[in-house]
């Protein structure tokens, strides 16, 4: 599965991503749904759109963090 790391996108074996997309999605979208009802269809679902977005977050944080030093 893929998932936003570091500024890019990163293939990962899904007991390393899923609960790294739960924690997105959740901060993201605050289902009403407990996280254990939610479908590996449903983690795609709702995380995958984000991926854009997140690694553009994350470069930028990356990008101001040598700005800083």
């Amino acid at each position: 599965m893929e998932i936003a790391y570091n500024g890019s996108r990163k293939r990962v074996q899904a007991a390393a991503g899923i609960p790294v997309m739960i924690r997105e999605i959740y901060t993201t979208y605050h289902l009403p749904v407990m996280p254990k009802e939610l479908t590996l269809a449903d983690v795609h679902f709702w995380y995958d759109p984000l991926i854009p977005e997140l690694v553009k977050m994350q470069n930028e944080n990356k990008k101001n963090k040598k700005v800083k030093k």
